[in-house]
């Protein structure tokens, strides 16, 4: 390993002491970087359907992967989420789920069009989940996009909270 010049570069190690670095970081300001922090609150929000892929799982279950882009509120534009739909098994009916909220009837066997999907607008309930000891941020519900009377849920600036009581099957 090259000589390193520690006296112009105050982050490089010399080779004769590549294990160990000392810093002087106590005047470091401001709070400890918490990922959970940059989640976008659980709520209802606008968004567009971006991407679609069909992928493989781990143990070869075949899966189709929705990427949204959030819309609004304003604060979250532009936060990416996924939401996955499997292929197999009795979660199939997810994929028939999130299909129908883009006017696609997906009943037997069909060649689906997924360019319908790519841009049209949703709503996303979304909410935090804890995997693996770090908070996430989990698709609960792909909804039909509909704009209420009298303007948007989001022109204040915040989700709407989710309705406990109204949970659409």
């Amino acid at each position: 390993m090259p000589e390193t010049n520690t006296k112009s570069d105050p982050f490089a190690t010399s080779a004769a002491n590549q294990d160990s670095l000392v810093l002087d970081i106590g005047d470091v300001e401001g709070d400890v970087y918490d990922p959970a922090s940059e989640l976008p609150p659980p709520g209802m929000y606008q968004a567009t359907c971006i991407h679609v892929e069909r992928k493989l799982s781990k143990n070869d279950k075949s899966y189709f992967s929705f990427t949204y882009s959030l819309v609004s509120p304003e604060a979250h534009a532009g936060i990416e989420v996924r939401d996955i739909c499997m292929l197999s098994g009795k979660m199939k009916f997810k994929l028939g789920q999130t299909l129908a909220v883009f006017g696609i009837v997906a009943e037997g066997k069909k060649r689906i069009d997924f360019a319908k999907v790519i841009n049209a607008p949703c709503n996303l309930l979304l909410k935090h989940r804890d995997w693996e000891g770090q908070m996430q941020i989990d698709v609960s519900k792909v909804l039909p996009y509909e704009a209420p009377e009298g303007g948007s849920p989001f022109a204040s600036g915040a989700p709407t909270p989710p309705k406990t009581d109204d949970i659409p099957f």
